[in-house]
């Protein structure tokens, strides 16, 4: 719909209705979200890091008489 001065009032910004109160609530939400997420991130990390029960590969060890520089005797 077009008013008298040609704007289109459907394209009005939704944040010029809402009030004050309005627009710090989603604020506060959407900072609450973003925290949440990275909380649970990190502890998922640290779930990870704890229940590590990967199988790593054996370490290599220099075998008897080899003097570990690889080059035999």
């Amino acid at each position: 719909m077009v008013d008298e001065a040609g704007n289109d009032s459907a394209s009005h910004d939704y944040r010029a209705e809402m009030s004050a109160r309005e627009m710090a609530e989603r604020a506060v939400l959407s900072i609450a979200r973003l925290l949440g997420r990275r909380v649970a991130r990190e502890h998922f990390e640290e779930l990870q890091a704890a229940n590590d029960n990967k199988a790593h590969p054996p370490e290599k060890t220099p075998s008897e008489g080899e003097g570990g520089d690889g080059g035999g005797q």
